[in-house]
């Protein structure tokens, strides 16, 4: 029905009914074939840079090696314990004796001392002098045989040594003084008579 008698039954108040066309239907476009999905490639992973301990957060750079201390020196073991040595010396006119021994243990070694450097000396009214050397001395290292020689080398020329004796334990440790030194039993085992008697028969002997 057109528009014209529409309007006419409009007028009248008669409601014209019509049918109602169907929509025409859309074209739908076919759907695009599906495009089969690429697996994605890992990325291999960057590798780590490189980095120095000091750039690292929170990481001690390790201390730097110390030089090595110098090896300590070997010491002859004889050096390394202390000891005393002890010169008896007296002088007289045909030349001075001396006598030297270990530290003294018993009571009249002093004495006995004495008596062997004055019989030694073919003077028995020499005054005898006693001169201790003790080991270590204090701010001398090293050996103590260039000490020690030092010492007996300053008795021999004070008191114009000629004679010399030691007892068997301090022979062990004397230098060369540059004269014989004949040596004798330690003054411990010089207690008894015949001990004693043998040693003068031995010390005026020419």
């Amino acid at each position: 029905m057109d528009s014209r008698r529409l309007q006419i039954l409009s007028d009248m108040g008669i409601e014209a009914w019509c049918l109602r066309r169907a929509a025409p239907l859309s074209r739908r476009s076919p759907p695009a074939p599906a495009v089969p999905a690429v697996p994605a490639v890992p990325k291999a992973p960057a590798p780590a840079r490189a980095r120095s301990p000091s750039a690292r957060r929170g990481a001690s750079v390790p201390p730097a090696p110390r030089p090595a201390a110098p090896t300590a020196r070997a010491q002859d073991p004889a050096d390394a314990e202390p000891f005393t040595l002890i010169a008896f010396c007296a002088a007289g006119e045909g030349g001075g004796a001396l006598l030297a021994t270990g530290g003294l243990t018993g009571r009249g070694q002093a004495a006995l001392a004495a008596d062997i450097v004055r019989c030694l000396s073919r003077n028995w009214s020499a005054a005898v002098r006693r001169i201790e050397f003790n080991w270590p001395l204090p701010g001398v290292t090293g050996a103590a045989g260039p000490a020690l020689s030092a010492f007996l080398d300053k008795q021999v020329n004070d008191f114009s040594v000629i004679r010399a004796l030691a007892t068997q334990s301090a022979a062990a440790r004397l230098p060369a003084l540059g004269l014989g030194v004949a040596a004798i039993p330690d003054l411990d085992q010089l207690d008894s008579p015949e001990a004693k008697r043998a040693l003068w028969r031995q010390l005026q002997a020419p």
